[in-house]
């Protein structure tokens, strides 16, 4: 949530927010316990006094999947630039762990079922 207030605090009057992502209704094992059940705090004072909007939901994934699928088959996107590490499955909890810390180096990775470590 500290990306959403961050968005709200330098958002011109009268501005858009875009937020795209997972949003889940209940986490069990997140902090505290209104996000558990999908409260998040939010600032919605200066919300309301900056008079924003503000868009959700996720992507919609089957609009694009063929479109992209074509760029990367024709070279003209290259997704792979993003990757930072490709660690076999069996490393999925660390490689989770490091990426939800924000450890340094850790932006996308790529889990490989059948790799060793």
């Amino acid at each position: 949530m500290a990306t959403l207030e961050g968005c709200v605090k330098v958002t011109n009057p009268a501005g858009r927010i875009g937020c795209v992502g997972l949003f889940v209704v209940g986490d069990p094992g997140a902090p505290d316990e209104d996000a558990q059940q999908g409260y998040y705090k939010f600032p919605m004072g200066m919300f309301w006094m900056k008079g924003l909007t503000l868009g959700t939901g996720q992507a919609n994934v089957k609009k694009y999947n063929r479109y992209l699928r074509d760029l990367i088959v024709s070279g003209r996107a290259v997704p792979s630039q993003i990757v930072s590490h490709e660690l076999p499955l069996s490393e999925a909890p660390d490689a989770y762990d490091k990426f939800d810390k924000r450890v340094d180096g850790y932006t996308k990775v790529l889990l490989k079922p059948g790799m060793t470590a």
